[in-house]
């Protein structure tokens, strides 16, 4: 079982990666430039690749 300490602590590791996440998530959905919402596999394949650029400034 996890205890909440735990929670916080891995929370607390992986803050700004996640941070950076939900950021990339909010943009990808609310960009005025972003013209595939609704095409699921287009979405996916969008976040992914932003994810990937953004993690290479953590490296």
């Amino acid at each position: 079982m996890c205890w909440p300490h735990q929670i916080f602590y891995i929370f607390g590791k992986f803050h700004s990666k996640l941070t950076a996440y939900v950021e990339i998530l909010i943009n990808s959905i609310f960009s005025s430039s972003f013209n595939c919402f609704n095409n699921y596999k287009c979405l996916r394949l969008y976040i992914a690749q932003k994810i990937t650029e953004k993690f290479k400034i953590y490296k």
